[in-house]
């Protein structure tokens, strides 16, 4: 599973006008760990993909969708 910053993390994350520190608050994990997901410096594990997702209101796949410029 690879969730980067040209999927959707971020573009959902900015969309709903969150902070990194408020969706890591929201999701459970701390805001240098979501922001080096969003860059793709690190995977999630599954239960942190669910985490990021359910804090966004999303399921997991949408996570994982391309982003479509």
């Amino acid at each position: 599973m690879c969730i980067r910053d040209s999927y959707g993390t971020r573009r959902l994350r900015l969309a709903r006008g969150y902070t990194v520190a408020h969706l890591a608050a929201k999701a459970g994990i701390s805001g240098g760990h979501l922001s080096q997901l969003e860059r793709g410096i690190y995977l999630p594990t599954r239960a942190t993909a669910e985490a990021i997702a359910a804090a966004l209101g999303v399921e997991v796949a949408e996570l994982l969708e391309p982003v479509r410029t």
